[in-house]
């Protein structure tokens, strides 16, 4: 779709950010008032109805094939596992809180590496693990209360989404943007489709499921378009524009405001993040 533009991959890249943030809040209202299945389900199957849709249109139904299978099938794995720890977290975080543990993804992909790829880390890995860590506690106020869950969701779903990213790198060059999303929505409405506990819904009702699905779209496709002309390198910084506008929307709509602690955690999170990715890459 967007192969013909002219278009840097860091603007696509920060425009994928921007819709992420949107795509955010959207979930975070659906989160109010349905389940995380019937949300995955729902927004996943307009996503498989757009997608073949266009491609149908466009004819071009062979960009939807590919040859790496149980790559694919392993990225959507991910994929899947993040959109669920995320809506889960989102019933209980605001909307900056939420994306700043998002932003551990680096952070984990680094402790990962060395724990189980058997990675020498760098001083400056080890740093960053410790000052991100140290955040993490001292956004968590040194205790685990009920409230508390809500953030071991968003730290798994970032955990997922990093993993997710990886594999979309490597799939890039073998699969097309407009696969790797059908591929993802599919499997996604595959695994939710026993859990759902709500098919009766307005047609109003199926307006709300429609919206996040194209915001979604459009932002994964900025993503992975971003990231197939530009390094990872180049884009990383992006990321963190998603904290200022998640900041704007989540006191738009919500009146939300981290705390004190949250602010100092979520800064530390913030640069050792920035400071593993770098290194990372």
């Amino acid at each position: 779709m967007l192969t013909r533009l002219q278009v840097s991959g860091t603007t696509l890249y920060g425009l994928g950010v921007l819709l992420f943030a949107v795509n955010d809040a959207l979930l975070k209202m659906l989160s109010q008032k349905y389940a995380s299945y019937d949300i995955i389900f729902f927004r996943s199957f307009f996503g498989v109805l757009l997608i073949f849709g266009v491609q149908v249109l466009r004819g071009q139904l062979a960009s939807l094939k590919t040859d790496r299978a149980w790559v694919m099938t392993l990225r959507s794995l991910f994929g899947f596992l993040s959109i669920y720890f995320s809506i889960k977290s989102l019933v209980g975080l605001d909307l900056a809180s939420y994306n700043i543990y998002y932003h551990m993804a680096p952070l984990l992909i680094a402790a990962l590496s060395i724990l189980f790829l058997k990675e020498k880390p760098t001083k400056g890995i080890l740093i960053a693990l410790l000052v991100g860590f140290s955040g993490v506690i001292i956004s968590f106020r040194g205790g685990l209360g009920p409230f508390d869950i809500y953030k071991g969701y968003v730290i798994l779903g970032a955990l997922f989404w990093a993993l997710s990213l990886l594999l979309i790198k490597f799939l890039s060059a073998k699969a097309t943007t407009e696969a790797i999303l059908f591929y993802t929505a599919l499997f996604n409405m595959a695994v939710a489709v026993p859990f759902v506990k709500n098919y009766n819904i307005s047609f109003i009702e199926w307006s709300y499921f429609l919206i996040p699905t194209v915001v979604h779209s459009l932002a994964f496709l900025f993503i992975i378009e971003g990231i197939k002309r530009s390094s990872l390198v180049s884009v990383a910084p992006l990321e963190y524009t998603g904290v200022v506008w998640t900041l704007i929307l989540g006191y738009i709509f919500w009146h939300e405001l981290p705390d004190v602690w949250m602010f100092i955690g979520g800064v530390l999170i913030i640069l050792a993040s920035f400071k593993a990715l770098r290194k990372n890459h």
